[in-house]
């Protein structure tokens, strides 16, 4: 069986994205979820499309950074970010490089060497991911955060074919029941698709999952007040 975190953040998005043409097949899709998850297992589907979508969700990430000015956690420690809140940035700041052992980048830094000043949070962002990581169990919300992001993010990744399918699925089920007759079965394709297509359209989208990415940074960020004594020495 796969872990929580990939069943969430990376089987789920998929199973979101093909579920208009899953319930135009076989009606008993939404009542028996399971039953298609343990079919994929059996198939040993698994791995596979973790990996597909891990891939896809990595592949369109950079888009996502580029609107949002780079990562939430990142643009939270740039001096240069008129957004970031200057009390609890330098709080942040002062306790990362405590953690980090090496100073951030300063304020002429980030402006004359963008790319590298970012490489250099980048780095000490890892750090703390890795403290993190270790302590887990002091952090619960943390990780419901990251697969909430991952999901998110996967999610949107697969949103070109989900939208297509959604869209082709509903305009399936309605030709079928103007032309042969409405029945349950497409009834329910056609009121599902129209809600995954709304969906996609409305939830699915970069300042949607932004929010949820400034969401997880602010449990990183809360990891350093958590972190052993010894941790920040």
């Amino acid at each position: 069986m796969p872990s929580f975190y990939t069943a969430v953040a990376r089987l789920l998005p998929a199973l979101f994205a093909v579920s208009p043409g899953l319930v135009l097949l076989s009606p008993d899709f939404l009542a028996e979820p399971k039953r298609w998850i343990g079919l994929s297992g059996t198939l040993g589907g698994y791995t596979v499309i973790a990996l597909v979508v891990r891939r896809i969700g990595r592949w369109r990430e950079p888009g996502l950074l580029t609107r949002w000015g780079g990562y939430p956690t990142t643009s939270a420690l740039r001096l240069t970010d008129p957004d970031a809140d200057p009390v609890a940035r330098e709080r942040r700041r002062a306790a990362l490089e405590k953690l980090y052992g090496h100073p951030l980048p300063t304020a002429e830094e980030e402006v004359a060497e963008p790319v590298r000043s970012t490489q250099r949070i980048r780095d000490a962002e890892r750090r703390l991911r890795a403290k993190a990581a270790a302590h887990a169990g002091s952090s619960p919300l943390l990780a419901s955060e990251n697969r909430a992001y991952g999901f998110m993010r996967n999610t949107w990744a697969l949103k070109p074919l989900g939208l297509v399918l959604a869209v082709a699925a509903c305009a399936v089920a309605c030709f079928l029941g103007v032309d042969r007759g409405w029945t349950p079965s497409l009834a329910m394709a056609a009121g599902w698709s129209a809600v995954v297509t709304v969906a996609w359209l409305t939830f699915f989208r970069p300042a949607v999952i932004h929010a949820v990415a400034k969401d997880y940074a602010e449990r990183l960020f809360d990891v350093l007040d958590q972190l052993p004594a010894e941790q920040s020495t």
